[in-house]
């Protein structure tokens, strides 16, 4: 094989490479206002993974090692920790996201699927009931929202995108077409983080914003006589994944050229925030969940505006007139970016 051939050679298996694992990123991620982040806390956080903004709070999934929850005062930056681990009254195993339904903050438990609603109760953040969140339509949910008579989550199965258990009525369905359905090697239940969605709701409890974590999609649900519909979707990318075959059924796999999507999304009235990675752990080690881009959506699908954080985070809350943002790479921090 002579130079000239091992040259081309060398030159056409690497530009594959790159293209394949380093797609482009689409123009709705580009650009955007650039925003500057000021540290606003940096003490007595342990590691950070999900902020919420309640009553005046701030309210974090923080695992010391004894205590899953930091709550600091807004305005004094007062820390607290509660919530043990275990499975015992005010403990929990594996705190994964938080849900603020009105006067209750709803922390949802990843390892054994259950819903906590919490209060705070002479000062202390007390569980004062549990629900199962998962229905028979998913095994397993990762995001939910919570209200008196309903759980919507967003599970790891390919019959819809989202799981409504309706406790009232004592019914359970799915909607929405989740994008792997189109891959005609997916089987009917797919049980895999490669599922995962966020989902929000608007404050007139009639619409449902769901967007992909490994899977760069949104979906519009509008509730019509009391059954969620959905009106709208968009589908930026398919990211990569593995398939694996075990105990029957297919399992789907993130790896290290999977693409990260909206990897937190929060809503505030009239607009939906999304907060952006587009990176993959083969080429951001370490740092393909974090994400700098803020999509900001109303509640049709369009987007309004954009924002380009110059610090990485990995969930923000979304205030008045500025975003916070959580870190724990290099150091757990709590950004403050004004808007």
């Amino acid at each position: 094989m002579n130079l000239k051939y091992k040259q081309l050679l060398y030159l056409l298996i690497t530009s594959s490479w790159i293209g394949c694992s380093s797609p482009k990123l689409n123009q709705e991620f580009t650009g955007g206002e650039k925003i500057k982040g000021i540290i606003h806390i940096n003490k007595g956080l342990y590691m950070p993974t999900e902020i919420k903004l309640f009553n005046e709070k701030i309210v974090l999934i923080d695992n010391d090692g004894i205590n899953l929850i930091s709550v600091f005062d807004k305005k004094t930056l007062k820390n607290r920790r509660f919530i043990k681990k275990g499975r015992g009254p005010n403990e929990m195993l594996s705190p994964f996201y938080l849900h603020v339904n009105n006067s209750q903050l709803n922390i949802f438990d990843l390892k054994t699927q259950t819903i906590a609603t919490c209060e705070f109760l002479s000062d202390s953040l007390t569980v004062i009931n549990t629900s199962r969140s998962n229905n028979e339509n998913s095994d397993y949910v990762y995001s939910f929202l919570s209200d008196r008579n309903t759980i919507v989550g967003t599970g790891n199965n390919t019959k819809g995108t989202v799981c409504i258990n309706d406790l009232e009525n004592n019914q359970q369905y799915t909607v929405g077409k989740y994008p792997l359905k189109e891959d005609k090697t997916v089987e009917d239940f797919v049980h895999t983080m490669a599922c995962q969605s966020r989902i929000v709701k608007s404050p007139t409890n009639n619409k449902l914003f769901v967007a992909g974590y490994y899977q760069g999609f949104f979906q519009i649900f509008d509730k019509i006589e009391d059954k969620w519909e959905m009106i709208k979707e968009k589908h930026y990318f398919k990211s990569p994944y593995d398939r694996i075959a075990r105990n029957g059924h297919a399992l789907y796999s993130i790896n290290k050229n999977t693409k990260y999507a909206f990897i937190d999304l929060k809503a505030k009235g009239e607009y939906v925030y999304a907060l952006f990675s587009g990176r993959t752990e083969h080429l951001n080690p370490e740092k393909e969940c974090f994400g700098n881009i803020i999509i900001v959506y109303n509640w049709s699908g369009d987007i309004v505006k954009k924002y380009k954080l110059d610090k990485d985070i990995l969930s923000f809350a979304v205030d008045n007139d500025c975003f916070y943002g959580v870190s724990y790479n290099p150091e757990p921090i709590i950004y403050k970016f004004k808007t």
